[in-house]
This record gives C-alpha cells, sequence and structure tokens, in this order.
C-alpha cells in the first residue's frame, strides 16, 4: 500500500484501473453511437440546407429536369425522388471498429449525387467540409465520453 497524505491506495488497483481506462479510450465501440447521431444529423442538416450545410449549396436542377420532375414528384426537394437515397442516407448501416466508424449508404445512386457525372452536377450528400461549429460539436461528445470514462475507472 502506498500513502500519500490521506490517501491511500493498493498500486495493483491504480495499474488496473488504468489499463481499463486506456482500453476505454483506444477501443471506441461504445462512443460510435453517440457519433453515428451526430454525423446522421449533419447529413440531416445537408438536406435541409440543399448542401449549404457542408459550405457547397446545390446546383438547381436543369430546366427540363425540373419541368418534368414537377409534373411527376410535385413538390420533391433536390435530391428526393421517390425517397430511396434520403431515406438511405439517414440510417447508415453502421460498422464499429475499435478505432474507426464506417457508415455505409446503401443507395447505389448516392456516388453519382456525391461526385457528379459528366451530365449532372456534384450534390454533395456527405459535406466535403464540415462547419467549425458541427466538428465542436463531435468534440465536445468525444470530450463527454473521455471524462465519463475517467470517472468510471476512479480517477
Amino acid at each position: 500500500m502506498t500513502v500519500y497524505g490521506d490517501a491511500s491506495f493498493e498500486i495493483g488497483d491504480t495499474a488496473r484501473r488504468l489499463r481499463g481506462l486506456a482500453t476505454a479510450i483506444t477501443d471506441l465501440r461504445p462512443f460510435w453511437p453517440v457519433a453515428r447521431g451526430i454525423v446522421v444529423d449533419w447529413l440531416r442538416r445537408q438536406y435541409a440546407t440543399k448542401g449549404a450545410f457542408g459550405g457547397e449549396p446545390w446546383a438547381a436542377l436543369s430546366p427540363g429536369y425540373a419541368r418534368w420532375k414537377a409534373t411527376v414528384r410535385p413538390g420533391a426537394p433536390l435530391l428526393v425522388f421517390d425517397g430511396v437515397l434520403r431515406r438511405a442516407t439517414l440510417a447508415p448501416d453502421p460498422e464499429y471498429r475499435p478505432r474507426e466508424m464506417v457508415l455505409t449508404i446503401k443507395a447505389p445512386h448516392a456516388v453519382y449525387h456525391q461526385a457528379g457525372t459528366r451530365r449532372m452536377p456534384a450534390r454533395p450528400i456527405v459535406p466535403r467540409r464540415i462547419p467549425g461549429a458541427a466538428l465542436r460539436e463531435l468534440e465536445q461528445a468525444v470530450d463527454h465520453y473521455v471524462a465519463g470514462e475517467i470517472r468510471r475507472w476512479g480517477f
């Protein structure tokens, strides 16, 4: 037993708690669902602002396509025809690994909207640049997770 002032503790117990804390902050699988919610909110904002959230407002539809779409899907916003793409974007399939999270948008045509084609401008669904305020949301969530783990392991 080691004694410092009024505090005493076992070195073995401290080492065990440090190992637990190290595991908790290097294996982020428990945190990824929180991060997924934040990222999905970013994607929701991207749709709501027609791309302006990520700093690249989406180009308008070509006049001919806009007229046709207005007749077959009146009132449907940009990047929404039948809703498949938006539903897939807002419910990406997650894969949580210790140090990374992979979100897959299961809509094969998403890539064409993201990158554009010869005939269609890019309308990035996933922002190419995340605004600083949005990144701070994620940083705050990380801070909260780490602080919680520090408390949980008794430090």
